[in-house]
């Protein structure tokens, strides 16, 4: 079972990132998500409870591409095959300790205003070096 949560704005970003240089935006977009997604996998790890450590530290975050030159990361639970019995209903019984889906609702927000704000950060950066580049040569 996947949880995963869609984010409103994005296109809004994506047409400004347009405008830029297809590398400037990429880099920009690549800042922005991985610094949300590092954000979130601190939450969830907070949020994790804790008994030995081994969940907390399952809990890690993977980059993917797709097949349209898209980049993202995927955040989540990864080499433990007993996280489904603490987070879904299985067919012994209840979750044990659902934390994962509260989590991720709580710190939505956060984490979407986390990836706007960072990517628009590294486009002034971006900018910036553009700026000192074109200043140099003149």
């Amino acid at each position: 079972m996947e949880t995963s949560f869609e984010i409103n704005g994005i296109d809004l970003l994506k047409r400004e990132l347009a405008k830029l240089a297809p590398r400037v935006a990429t880099r920009t977009l690549n800042t922005g998500v991985t610094k949300a997604a590092s954000r979130m996998r601190t939450y969830l790890r907070q949020d994790a409870p804790k008994v030995t450590g081994r969940l907390r530290k399952a809990i890690k975050s993977k980059k993917y591409r797709t097949r349209g030159g898209n980049v993202g990361r995927n955040v989540g639970l990864y080499n433990l095959y007993y996280y489904k019995t603490l987070e879904f209903h299985t067919k012994r019984g209840k979750p044990m300790n659902p934390f994962l889906i509260a989590s991720i609702e709580r710190h939505k927000k956060e984490i979407v205003h986390i990836m706007l704000q960072s990517s628009l950060d590294a486009i002034q950066e971006e900018a910036g070096k553009i700026y000192a580049k074109t200043r140099r040569s003149i």
